[in-house]
C-alpha cells in the first residue's frame, strides 16, 4: 500500500469502534481494498460495511483471506475479487453482503414505482414503493421481497396532500426521496385542454413539491432528494403541458437545493432522454424515430442505465453534489440541434 494512503487510513482506523470481520487482516488494508474496489470513503467502510458484513455472516472466517505477495505487505480477498480476475461464478454470501451496503440502513421513498426500486433495494435500502396503480405496485414489491429485499408498497397519489400525510405517518425517518412519478400529456400548444394542463402540473410539479414539504421534516442530515426531470425541460419539446411542468420542476429543484442544504439535505435532478419505459411505449412512432435520429448514440436508453445514477445521488458517494442537473440521454441535449446539420454535411 502506498505510504501516503497508509497514513490516511491508519488515522481512520485509530478512530474505529466497530469490529472487523477479518480478524487476521489489518483494518487499514481492508479499508484500502474497499476504497480501490468501490471508491467509497473510508469512513463508509468503518460505519457500515464492516458492521453489516460482520453481522450478516455466520462464519466470517479468516480462511476467506489469503496472502498474495508478502514482499509488498499486502493481502487479497479472493472471494471478493472482481469478476475479470476470478472468472464467471455465482457471488458468495460475503460478496452479496458487501455489495449491498451503499444504502444500508436507509429508508428510501420512490414514487411512480420503477426500476429505481430494485436498484435501491439491492444496495441495502428499505424501500417504500408508491404508485396509484396498486396491483402492479404490490406485485413488484412482493417479487422483490421474494428475492430477500426490503420493499413494501404504499398507495400514493402524489397530487394529494392527504395521501402524503398518510405515508408520512407510517414512517419514522426518511433518508431518500425519489420523485419519479410523472404523466406525459402530449397535446401541443394550440390543442391542450386546461384539465390536462392542470393534471400535468399536479403530478409532475406539485407532487414533488408536496413530497418535499411532507417528508423533509423526517429527513436527517445526509438525506438526499432526487427529482426525475426530462430532456423536455432542457428544450422546446412540443408537448406543452409536460414540457412546462418539467421546466417548473427544475425551478423547484433549484430552490430546494440551497433551502435544505443547511440541514444536510441534498437535492439533485436527473434528466432522462428517450428511455424504454411503459410511458414511452405509447409514443407516436414518428416521434420515436425523429428523437432517436437526433440522439448521437442512436438508440433508446434503458431503466438500468438511469437507476445507478439515482442510487449514486442517494448515497454518500455524492455527499458534495447538490443542485446538480445530470442528463442521461445518449447525447441528445448536448448538440443543441446541430446534429441534423452535421449529418447533412457528413452523412453517416
Amino acid at each position: 500500500m502506498p505510504e501516503r494512503l497508509a497514513r490516511r487510513y491508519e488515522g481512520f482506523a485509530r478512530c474505529a469502534v466497530v469490529p472487523t470481520p477479518f480478524p487476521d487482516v489489518p483494518l487499514v488494508e481492508a479499508m484500502y481494498w474497499h476504497h480501490n474496489r468501490h471508491a467509497d470513503p473510508a469512513h463508509r467502510w468503518l460505519r457500515e460495511t464492516v458492521r453489516k458484513v460482520g453481522a450478516s455472516l455466520d462464519d466470517p472466517a479468516p480462511t476467506q483471506i489469503a496472502d498474495v505477495d508478502a514482499s509488498h505487505g499486502e493481502r487479497a480477498f479472493p472471494e471478493l475479487a472482481p469478476a475479470s480476475q476470478r472468472g464467471e461464478r455465482t457471488p458468495t454470501p460475503l460478496e452479496e453482503a458487501v455489495s449491498r451496503t451503499r444504502l444500508a440502513g436507509r429508508t428510501v421513498v420512490i414514487t411512480g414505482a420503477a426500476q429505481e426500486v430494485a436498484a435501491a433495494a439491492h444496495e441495502g435500502a428499505s424501500v417504500v414503493a408508491t404508485d396509484v396503480l396498486d396491483e402492479p405496485g404490490e406485485k413488484l414489491a412482493a417479487a422483490l421481497r421474494a428475492d430477500g429485499l426490503d420493499v413494501r408498497y404504499h398507495h400514493l397519489d402524489v397530487s394529494s396532500p392527504a395521501d402524503w400525510a398518510d405515508l408520512a405517518s407510517s414512517l419514522e425517518a426518511v433518508h431518500g426521496l425519489v420523485n419519479n412519478a410523472g404523466i406525459p400529456m402530449r397535446a401541443r400548444l394550440g390543442a391542450v385542454e386546461l384539465a390536462d394542463w392542470n393534471r400535468a402540473f399536479a403530478v409532475n410539479t406539485t407532487g414533488p413539491m408536496l413530497g418535499i414539504q411532507t417528508l423533509a421534516p423526517l429527513m436527517p442530515a445526509g438525506a438526499s432528494i432526487v427529482n426525475v426531470g426530462s430532456v423536455a425541460a432542457l428544450t422546446a419539446h412540443h408537448a406543452i403541458a409536460y414540457t412546462a411542468s418539467k421546466w417548473a420542476l427544475r425551478g423547484l429543484s433549484k430552490v430546494a437545493a440551497p433551502e435544505l442544504a443547511p440541514r444536510g439535505i441534498r437535492t439533485n435532478l436527473v434528466h432522462p432522454g428517450y428511455i424504454e419505459t411503459p410511458l414511452m411505449a405509447t409514443a407516436n412512432p414518428v416521434f420515436t424515430q425523429a428523437h432517436l435520429s437526433m440522439t448521437p448514440q442512436g438508440r433508446p436508453g434503458s431503466c438500468e442505465e438511469v437507476a445507478p445514477l439515482v442510487v449514486y445521488l442517494l448515497s454518500d458517494e455524492s455527499s458534495y453534489v447538490n443542485g446538480a442537473e445530470i442528463t442521461v440521454d445518449g447525447g441528445y441535449s448536448a448538440h443543441g440541434g446541430v446534429k441534423a446539420i452535421t449529418n447533412a454535411l457528413d452523412p453517416v
